[in-house]
Parts: structure tokens; sequence; C-alpha cells
């Protein structure tokens, strides 16, 4: 059987077309797996957040704020306890034994003298009453005693410094007592109208304290008759 040359050509034709197809599909499935191996770049978004200026000063002025505040807290604290007790430890560790007593024999010289003669400042017992104690004492009387009760007077003393007289006259010799470092009791016996000097029945007694928080001597009870 014979094939026309028409024929022959279009066979030809087809033969090519479907060989050029195979190659181009071949060629496409290269590029489409080469395209899907190759890595795609993506850009995301930090997830930390820059903080702004506002956000920034108003953390640092809530953090300058709390440490004037915990600084302040100090002050306070150091102002109110470990102040006070610094001074306190100063005070004690100047006051000795030989500067309460010059500062006692300084003072007793300045007092307004008794009825007669000076006061026997030789006679004090200010070094026998724990002269560097918060609160102390000395009884004063005169170097002329004579007959009956002798006119005293008593100084206070706080860590070694003259504070003041309990009384402002003299008054008859007194009974003195130390309660702790800050207190003392005193009592005095005096004569009613009509008794003798020497069998008084009158009775006066006080406490007196030194107080830290004013800095002075609080007095409870009652002070002899002048």
């Amino acid at each position: 059987m014979k094939v026309s040359s028409s024929y022959a050509v279009k066979g030809i034709a087809l033969l090519a077309s479907v060989v050029v197809l195979a190659g181009c599909n071949q060629g496409g499935d290269n590029d489409n797996s080469q395209a899907t191996k190759q890595p795609t770049s993506v850009v995301t978004e930090s997830s930390t957040a820059t903080p702004s200026s506002e956000s920034t000063a108003a953390s640092e002025e809530s953090s300058s704020a709390l440490a004037e505040s915990d600084e302040q807290d100090a002050v306070e604290a150091e102002d109110s306890n470990g102040k006070t007790a610094a001074q306190q430890r100063k005070t004690q560790e100047s006051c000795t034994q030989a500067t309460a007593i010059q500062e006692f024999q300084t003072h007793a010289a300045e007092l307004p003298p008794p009825e007669w003669g000076q006061w026997d400042i030789g006679s004090s017992s200010f070094s026998e009453n724990q002269p560097c104690a918060s609160l102390s004492w000395t009884s004063l009387v005169p170097t002329y005693i004579g007959d009956g009760s002798p006119p005293t007077q008593v100084m206070l003393f706080h860590n070694g410094r003259f504070i003041k007289t309990v009384s402002q006259k003299p008054t008859n010799p007194p009974y003195i007592r130390r309660i702790d470092d800050s207190t003392i009791n005193v009592t005095w016996e005096w004569p009613k109208p009509g008794e003798p000097q020497a069998a008084p029945t009158g009775r006066s007694i006080a406490t007196f304290r030194w107080d830290d928080q004013s800095e002075s001597v609080v007095m409870e009870g009652e002070l002899p008759p002048d």
C-alpha cells in the first residue's frame, strides 16, 4: 500500500509538534519545581514595641519620685531615730565626772547665796549622784549651818549640764532618791504653823523626770510652801 506524500508530510509535522509540546511541558515542570523550592523572603514587623518619648519620660519621672520618697523616708527615720540617738550618744560621751563637776561648780557659784554665808560647794554630793545620768542632782547647804535645819537648794543636771534649781528659794533639807536614770523622787518635811523646826509634820513630795521630747524636766507632785 502506498502512502501519499501529503499524508507523510502531515505525519512528520504532527510528530514534531508532539516533541515540541513534550519539551515545553518538561521545561515548565522544572521551572515550577525551582520556583517552589526557592525560599521566599518575608519581612515581618518586630514584636518589641519601641516606647514613645512620653512613656519613657513618665517612667523616669515615676522612678525619680519613688527614689525621692525613699530618700525622704530614710531622712525622716534618721531625724526621728538615728539623729536623736547620735546626739544623745555624743552628749553622753562628752560628759565625764570631771566636766560635770566643773559645770556644777561654775553654776553653783552663780546661784543667789543663802541667808547667811555662802553655799558650801565642797561638801556637795554631786559626784556620787551619777553626774552624767539623764537626770542628776546635788543639794547645796551653807558653809555655816548653825542650829536647826539648814536652808537647802537643789540643783538639777542633764548629762552633766546644769538645767535649773528645783525651787526658786531654799527649802528645808529634802530626802532624794533615784528611781531610774532619768527620774528622781524628792520629799520635803516642813513645820506647820506653830510647830518647831525640829519636829515638822508637813510633807511635800514631787517627782522630777527628764523628758527627751520636750528636752526639759517634767515635775509631778508639789513643792513645799515658801
